[in-house]
């Protein structure tokens, strides 16, 4: 699942470390690429912080193989591989899983904007309340990461979601930062006026599908 979902579903009321600790492990995929040691973050449980990342990802291991996750998955597959094929974009299979996780965010902070605004609270107060789990991971440059985090909260990263063709950007940063396809799709018109269809298709499905995963 991406930040909101994994947030969403998780989080706990008054327990900020343990909710920022939900979206740890994305985090710090995102922000400090190759900059901690990924084996300590995976094996450590001792404080708040880390049992939210070790929730995180105990809940991604379950969603990836959700009936939810299935059934989306298998009604946008052939959209999706036509629409990027078609443009000689590939990476499909990874596409797939990264846009599923994308939608639902939107879906949820459509649907719940003020637990949203909670999740940047939570952010602020964890990194100015204990860094000290930074040096367990062996973090290479903590200041680096904290002003990432700060400006992640301050810009409200996640609404871009909310806008239009806003997950297909997304994507398509997550592709550049695999480095899968260099490309910014919003220069072709074509490609980009179907990615928005595909888009809507998606939001459809896990609209349609939600109960799913609720059950």
């Amino acid at each position: 699942m991406n930040y909101f979902a994994h947030y969403f579903f998780d989080h706990e009321v008054e327990n900020p470390l343990y909710n920022f600790g939900l979206l740890l492990p994305d985090l710090l995929r995102n922000y400090s690429k190759n900059a901690y040691n990924k084996r300590i973050l995976n094996h450590q449980s001792s404080t708040e912080i880390f049992r939210g990342a070790q929730q995180h990802i105990k809940r991604d291991k379950q969603f990836h193989q959700h009936p939810f996750f299935e059934k989306v998955q298998q009604n946008i597959n052939d959209p999706f591989k036509n629409t990027f094929l078609k443009y000689g974009v590939g990476r499909t299979w990874f596409g797939i899983h990264v846009i599923i996780e994308l939608v639902l965010d939107k879906y949820l902070i459509i649907n719940n904007l003020n637990l949203l605004n909670k999740l940047y609270d939570d952010i602020l107060f964890s990194i100015h309340s204990d860094t000290n789990w930074l040096q367990t991971i062996e973090h290479l440059d903590p200041p680096q990461f904290i002003n990432s985090m700060v400006k992640f909260a301050e810009y409200k990263f996640l609404e871009k979601y909310t806008e239009v063709g806003g997950t297909i950007i997304g994507l398509n940063k997550i592709y550049q930062f695999v480095e899968a396809d260099a490309n910014d799709w919003r220069l072709n018109k074509k490609f980009w006026k179907e990615l928005l269809l595909l888009e809507k298709i998606i939001y459809n499905e896990i609209t349609n599908n939600y109960n799913l995963l609720i059950r």
